[in-house]
């Protein structure tokens, strides 16, 4: 695949995500980080953050070296 075609292909998940999983795809599938997929706590945060979280963050990947690059999903109240 051309580097064209690639970002291309980046441009339009990037214009298509409309739901967690579709986001947790491209970080896997199309970018190739590591699937993290777990729920980070709460306690570390402070309550001005916390309360602007409608569920706990998630650490939805990892890259890099020693997989040292963190994704980091929050889902913010409206």
């Amino acid at each position: 695949m051309s580097v064209l075609q690639v970002q291309e292909s980046i441009l339009n998940s990037l214009q298509n995500l409309k739901s967690l999983d579709a986001l947790k795809k491209f970080f896997w599938s199309q970018l190739n980080y590591e699937r993290v997929n777990k729920e980070l706590s709460h306690r570390k945060l402070t309550d001005v953050v916390a309360n602007e979280l409608r569920d706990a963050p998630l650490l939805l990947a990892s890259g890099g070296a020693n997989n040292a690059f963190h994704i980091i999903y929050a889902h913010l109240q409206l």
